[in-house]
């Protein structure tokens, strides 16, 4: 398609793209600012996720360790149940012996 086709088919004025041309081809300050804007946001939001995910990861592994202390603690005091239980079925139940 030719610039004028384009012209017409997005019912662009005339002095609209000779504007653009008239800087022979390079982009103006403001959209180049508006560019590096953008690249510097999605640097901003990529450098956040990551930050994210480093310290979900971070309370995870304090997680695992609390929840591996609670378990092991939680064992002992099984333990420690059915070692009492034991001892109490021992002294309260008369013993079968045979005769």
């Amino acid at each position: 398609m030719t610039l004028l086709a384009l012209q017409t088919f997005f019912a662009l004025p005339v002095n609209v793209v000779d504007a653009d041309r008239s800087e022979s081809g390079t982009m103006t300050f403001g959209v180049r600012f508006r560019l590096l804007a953008l690249g510097l946001a999605f640097g901003l939001v990529g450098a956040m996720i990551a930050w994210i995910v480093v310290d979900f990861q971070r309370q995870s592994r304090e997680l695992q360790t609390k929840l591996n202390q609670v378990d092991t603690e939680s064992g002992q005091i099984s333990a420690q149940f059915k070692d009492d239980l034991r001892e109490v079925n021992n002294t309260q139940l008369p013993v079968c012996r045979e005769p």
